[in-house]
């Protein structure tokens, strides 16, 4: 991000970068698509972040998420990640066959 070069520490820096992705991204995404929870898309965000290598899904989303005690369903997840994907916060990776570079085709979306 432009503005983290004015601080010293990487905390300060990591901390600035937090509060332009919630004000720019999260605030926005809340007041677009009305969204009552906030906390859920702050978990979903993350969730992705701490993810980013590793084959997830809807439902796995959902099921770690309630695991925490946060009522949620695959449905919502799904709508919450296209949210992300539309502020161009996260975006889709599809899957591939590495031995035939085929688009796998799976019953689930997976991100």
């Amino acid at each position: 991000m432009s503005g983290s070069y004015l601080y010293k520490t990487q905390e300060e820096k990591y901390q600035y970068i937090k509060d332009v992705f919630n004000i720019l991204i999260i605030r926005d995404i809340n007041q677009k698509y009305k969204i009552r929870n906030t906390d859920i898309i702050q978990n979903l965000t993350d969730f992705l972040m701490d993810n980013v290598s590793n084959l997830t899904s809807a439902n796995n989303i959902a099921h770690v998420l309630n695991s925490n005690n946060v009522s949620i369903t695959d449905k919502t997840i799904n709508n919450y990640i296209e949210y992300l994907c539309n502020s161009f916060a996260f975006y889709k990776v599809k899957r591939y066959d590495i031995k035939g570079k085929k688009l796998l085709s799976t019953q689930n979306k997976y991100y």
